[in-house]
């Protein structure tokens, strides 16, 4: 783990093109579902999901590149929160950064 360095982070938050997520539970409900729907339609194997407050960390078996799963991932749970809040998602976020 890296030791705590303010000028660091003082770079890369001035860097960021949006202020930080942070997913509450219901954020995180979300964002499983969307995961999970994904991988149904898509016929994925999901071994492993895990929704975190700023991240996710999955392990899903497919057919296909890397990159494309992220893709999906990424288009499915902007969805799903356009969805359930009616906002853009950086509209929700910045409601509930914390």
């Amino acid at each position: 783990m890296l030791a705590a360095n303010p000028a660091r982070e003082a770079y890369w938050r001035a860097h960021l093109n949006e202020i930080p997520w942070k997913l509450d539970w219901e954020a995180q409900r979300i964002t499983l579902e969307a995961l999970r729907s994904v991988c149904i339609h898509r016929q994925w194997i999901a071994h492993a999901i895990h929704i975190r407050t700023n991240h996710v960390h999955a392990v899903v078996a497919g057919e296909i590149a890397p990159e494309r799963i992220l893709t999906a991932f990424k288009a499915y749970g902007t969805r799903a929160f356009r969805r359930a809040y009616a906002l853009s998602p950086s509209a929700y976020h910045a409601l509930h950064a914390g």
